[in-house]
């Protein structure tokens, strides 16, 4: 038996002797139920429960680890539907007995099942299948019910999963209570020995691996290799930017990032500036555009920076404050199901968000359980939460609590109730978004006016101020002594706003060359030949 299958089998329980338990699987119906656990994206297991639904006999159970560097529900199911039948198999070589049996396979992942179905129908191995996420496993499945022969009879069935949490399981039927068991199984060997396996071991039947970071990849290949080439250099921005070190990176949930950043496509670009910090407040549009200003629209702050836009006190910000709250605090109503310690110290970090204060909450004031998370996101940064970048421990303690179990809960994991809660967040800062540019570009036509005429005063002056400068021959650009002049000729403010936008660079361009032929400040010839006439 190689390494990969004895670790898969190594917590088989027989509630009969082997052969026994052979004759009871070759007597009737057998019915299969093979359940998976996924705790963090980290840990995976599986349980496995084999019953004779004819004479009514437990012939055995098992469970085990579902290795994988970010396990999935579909990875941990289908390591228990592995392990089921290579037990029947290693069962059937062990006794010598040629299994004669009719087998229903019941599993609660739909596709799993789906998948099952199609492979088991195929005739021939197509390729392109090898590049098929689990490819490994389930290949070996398929392998495996080959290798039963034609004498047994395999199907695979879909069930509902977790109807224990609705009725009593003396009132479901025998395959829902077989579920149910295979599932207490799972969690119990994720309770005595949760851990992350990165590492897939090479099962029958699978030619290659590929390895990234000292993890195997086992689906979406192009994406990790991707990945692998230009994820290290944006990392190592973000830790430049924000001050992290690789292990402040790596507390970040990444998955429900991604899953908060997907919601929002439509704002894609103000989204992708405000998830970097750079956002065009005031202090961005000054820096790249000195005639836009760079205070505050609404408190008149002389420099509004990103983390400002959150701490503002001005009326409008603290009704949005307000409304804000109001939208979190629901989500502790009813679908979220939200641990009131992880809202306390959530409550903690947005009033420092809020107040614009940067300091780290003492943990010290917190439970045990709970200090690593607020070390984490003190590390982060408590702003980061309206970025969609959580600390994985969130949606950790979240699971620890057993809150996803309630049967109420929309929210059954740790990464489902942070992705939810991150994305009120977001919404809410898109709100704060559309407000502030509402205060920086009113829709009172007056004030809009007054606002463009400010801007347009100073650009004129600028573009006037190098009159001098520019080439003799490019002074016809200007149409009028001084800018204020030219401000108040009776032109509208969106054609003079135009004349800056075409006149600008040109101007520029022109002192420059003006600056490299040495003729600045130099009079053209027609001034010379005006001159002439005059004397």
């Amino acid at each position: 038996m190689d390494a990969w299958e004895r670790e898969l089998l190594s917590l088989v329980t027989f509630f009969v002797p082997p052969h026994a338990a052979m004759n009871q699987i070759n007597d009737g119906l057998v019915f299969i139920a093979s359940d998976g656990s996924v705790l963090n994206r980290t840990s995976a297991s599986f349980g496995v429960t084999i019953y004779n639904a004819t004479t009514q006999t437990n012939i055995l159970q098992a469970k085990g680890p579902a290795p994988g560097s970010r396990p999935s529900s579909f990875q941990a199911e289908a390591y228990g539907a592995l392990a089921a039948l290579r037990a029947v198999w290693r069962l059937s070589q062990y006794t010598t007995i040629v299994p004669s049996s009719t087998i229903c396979h019941w599993i609660d992942n739909s596709a799993l099942v789906r998948r099952l179905q199609r492979e088991l129908k195929r005739v021939y191995q197509d390729p392109h299948a090898t590049l098929q996420p689990d490819w490994d496993v389930v290949q070996c499945i398929v392998s495996t019910v080959r290798s039963l022969g034609t004498t047994s009879s395999y199907s695979v069935k879909w069930i509902k999963s977790h109807q224990d949490e609705h009725q009593p399981i003396r009132e479901l039927s025998f395959a829902a209570r077989l579920n149910c068991e295979a599932d207490k199984l799972a969690g119990e060997f994720q309770s005595s020995f949760y851990r992350h396996r990165p590492i897939v071991p090479m099962i029958a039947g699978t030619g290659a691996q590929l390895f990234i970071g000292g993890e195997t990849v086992n689906g979406n290949y192009k994406q990790a290799i991707r990945n692998a080439l230009s994820l290290p250099p944006y990392y190592a921005y973000l830790e430049q930017r924000f001050g992290w070190t690789p292990e402040d990176r790596q507390a970040v949930d990444w998955e429900s990032f991604c899953r908060v950043i997907r919601s929002f496509w439509t704002p894609q670009a103000t989204v992708v500036k405000h998830i970097h910090g750079i956002a065009p407040t005031g202090k961005y549009a000054n820096r790249y555009d000195k005639h836009q200003p760079a205070s505050c629209p609404a408190c008149q702050h002389e420099s509004e920076c990103n983390n400002h836009l959150l701490s503002c006190s001005a009326p409008s910000r603290q009704q949005w404050r307000v409304k804000f709250k109001r939208r979190v605090y629901g989500l502790q109503q009813g679908k979220t199901q939200t641990d009131p310690l992880l809202w306390q110290i959530l409550d903690a970090g947005l009033c420092r968000v809020h107040r614009g204060d940067p300091s780290p909450i003492d943990a010290g004031h917190f439970p045990t359980d709970y200090r690593r998370l607020i070390q984490h996101q003190n590390r982060i940064g408590w702003i980061q939460l309206f970025r969609g970048r959580w600390a994985q421990q969130w949606g950790m303690l979240h699971e620890k609590r057993g809150l996803g179990k309630d049967p109420t809960s929309i929210y059954k994991t740790g990464v489902d109730w942070t992705s939810a809660v991150g994305r009120v967040f977001m919404t809410s800062w898109l709100d704060l978004w559309n407000l502030r540019n509402t205060e920086r570009h009113t829709r009172d036509e007056t004030n809009r006016d007054s606002n463009l005429r400010t801007i347009l005063r100073l650009q004129l002056t600028e573009i006037y101020s190098y009159r001098n400068s520019v080439r003799p021959v490019d002074r016809d650009l200007y149409q009028y002594a001084t800018a204020e002049d030219h401000l108040h000729q009776g032109q509208s403010l969106e054609a003079l706003q135009d004349w800056c936008s075409d006149t600008y660079p040109a101007v520029l361009a022109s002192v420059s060359l003006a600056a490299r032929l040495g003729v600045q400040n130099n009079t053209g010839i027609a001034g010379y030949m005006l001159r002439n006439e005059n004397t």
